[in-house]
């Protein structure tokens, strides 16, 4: 049925979700399928998936983001009170924690779910460093 969606192909891409186990996958990343790109991970309304579902991807998305956020403020860190570095945590880290919980939910394994909860305290350990 035609229901006459355009699909931007700049910002769109492919990703074949498999399961935890399988190692082989029927497409190939890195090539085009109908002019859109095959990925082997996405970022969708803020949340980052794998082909597999977990939560590494959303992880290492995390660690590296923290570390911009602490790079960018540390001289706005330095000087100021514990009141205002837990505003700033809750403005700008929270939220990327929260776009994680779809992928969280449907997380199996529980040292990755473990991980995620760890990394989130963490954040603000690094922002009062």
């Amino acid at each position: 049925m035609d229901n006459n969606l355009i699909i931007n192909k700049d910002k769109s891409a492919i990703i074949e979700f498999i399961n935890r186990r399988c190692k082989k996958t029927t497409l190939k990343t890195k090539e085009y399928f109908c002019g859109i790109p095959v990925t082997n991970q996405y970022k969708y309304l803020g949340s980052w998936f794998n082909q597999k579902l977990t939560l590494d991807t959303h992880i290492s998305y995390m660690t590296k983001k923290i570390n911009f956020i602490r790079s960018h403020l540390s001289s706005a860190l330095y000087n100021t009170s514990l009141e205002f570095r837990k505003s700033l945590w809750q403005m700008f880290v929270i939220p990327s924690f929260e776009f994680g919980l779809p992928i969280y939910n449907f997380e199996e394994a529980k040292g990755k779910r473990e991980a995620f909860g760890r990394l989130l305290r963490n954040s603000f350990r690094v922002l009062l460093d």
